[in-house]
């Protein structure tokens, strides 16, 4: 099982910001998490989450690469979580696709979409930055999901355990 990230390299975002996006992805399967016993992929996400939360960071070099990625995850039945920056600190106010999460799934199955693609290696995504997120998470309008809400047992426990 893992989750993979694929960052637009061809924005030129700071480091700070290709975190902060990057985290935004890594926690998106979790705020669309639902407790329905019979939702798959929140069945993959808990695997995921037992086998270690393996990321791997890969790079998209324009906006048309990123969305034939997206079309190629979503043909194949793969989770495709889409972050949208609002353009507040950069990008001059324009809401602008940064990067994209697919998965957590098998990962020969997420292999077949993202193998050939080159290692992201401009950011390191850490636990820090994604504990970041979920503090801010509660007030920041981007991050509400449709599905998700208080009730989400994944976004429960991970509020508790990293925002105490």
């Amino acid at each position: 099982m893992k989750l993979v990230i694929v960052m637009r390299t061809d924005l030129n975002m700071r480091k700070g910001k290709m975190v902060a996006q990057g985290a935004h992805a890594a926690i998106f399967p979790f705020l669309f998490a639902t407790d329905d016993p019979n939702d798959q992929a929140a069945r993959r996400l808990v695997q995921w989450l037992n086998c270690g939360m393996k990321k791997i960071c890969v790079r998209a070099d324009s906006l048309a690469e990123l969305d034939a990625i997206e079309l190629q995850a979503r043909s194949a039945g793969v989770e495709v979580y889409v972050v949208n920056d609002a353009g507040h600190t950069e990008f001059h106010g324009v809401t602008t696709k940064t990067c994209i999460s697919i998965g957590p799934d098998q990962e020969d199955k997420i292999d077949r979409i993202t193998g050939g693609l080159r290692l992201l290696q401009q950011a390191i995504y850490g636990v820090e930055a994604i504990a970041a997120e979920l503090r801010d998470a509660g007030s920041h309008d981007g991050l509400r999901s449709p599905r998700a809400g208080p009730k989400s047992p994944a976004v429960r426990l991970l509020q508790d355990i990293w925002v105490g």
